[in-house]
């Protein structure tokens, strides 16, 4: 929103110093049009990627869809412990071991 609102004030300084009529609703076209299209730029593809990598990885079987339901039936099963709003493994050899892998 703020991109949209500098782009669109850029744009009527602009106009106003090539001495040209500034209609406000062109100004604000304007500013959306270069705000959505930085936004999707610079923040927009990383999401795609993520979206797509998500799917990629759910259809080959390398990790669950829903990650609440899988840490959630982990730590039914006693794999995991939930402490606050986080998830840690209850065995430290279980623990260690991940901690030498990655």
């Amino acid at each position: 929103m703020i991109i949209t609102a500098v782009w669109a004030f850029a744009f009527i300084l602009h106009s106003l110093a090539l001495e040209r009529t500034v209609e406000p609703v062109s100004a604000i076209i304007f500013g959306l049009g270069i705000g959505l299209f930085s936004g999707f730029v610079f923040g927009g593809v990383p999401v795609v990627q993520h979206c797509v990598l998500r799917f990629i990885l759910w259809q080959s079987g390398s990790s669950p869809r829903s990650y609440k339901h899988f840490l959630g039936y982990a730590s039914e099963r006693g794999f995991i412990l939930q402490v606050r709003g986080r998830y840690r493994f209850i065995h430290d050899l279980l623990r260690e071991h991940f901690a030498k892998m990655g």
